[in-house]
């Protein structure tokens, strides 16, 4: 946990490499060399970091420690950035996926949210009656767009009465209308 959190703190923010950092020895290596205790309390010799990097830029890195001194041929460096590159694949991939899957459900909400605004405009010019039209809006609005809905309006005496409410659970209906006895609107 030390250690993640110090190369974490120690490294600076706008610092993305582009390249592999090969690191044969950290004891003579001046990149690192603030960091030569962790390493040390880690049994850590040598490494080689890859970056990450996703369409939205540097996220990390893929990095291999090793416990002694390491010389890094040709060979070792190519399957550690083949590795990288499977990594850098499989965040991207599932980026997207993340990505398809709320654009989907964007697309779907504001869907269904034309579909309701619709039907609730349909119903409102259907009627002169507002008292049957607003029960009916109230109706259309659960299950929709919540679980109990009542509405209230000024009558021409100046006092706010409910003339419609609606509940998702017919059962307890009942207790929403005794509710509403109970408690008028203000």
């Amino acid at each position: 946990e030390e250690y993640t959190r110090r190369t974490i703190e120690g490294t600076p923010a706008n610092y993305h490499p582009t390249a592999p950092i090969l690191v044969e020895d950290v004891e003579h290596k001046s990149l690192v060399s603030h960091r030569v205790d962790l390493y040390h309390a880690e049994g850590i010799r040598s490494f080689a970091a890859y970056p990450l990097t996703t369409s939205s830029g540097a996220i990390g890195t893929v990095t291999f420690y090793f416990r002694q001194p390491k010389k890094f041929d040709p060979s070792v460096v190519q399957i550690g950035q083949l590795l990288a590159n499977i990594s850098n694949a499989a965040i991207n991939t599932a980026e997207l996926f993340e990505t398809q899957t709320r654009l989907r459900a964007e697309t779907q909400f504001a869907a269904e949210r034309a579909e309701f605004l619709s039907k609730a405009s349909t119903l409102l010019a259907s009627s002169l009656d507002y008292s049957a039209t607003l029960n009916s809006l109230a109706q259309l609005a659960v299950p929709k767009l919540a679980d109990w809905c009542s509405v209230s309006v000024i009558e021409s005496h100046g006092k706010m009465e409910r003339i419609a409410v609606a509940h998702s659970d017919p059962a307890r209906l009942a207790m929403a209308k005794e509710y509403n006895r109970k408690f008028p609107p203000d």
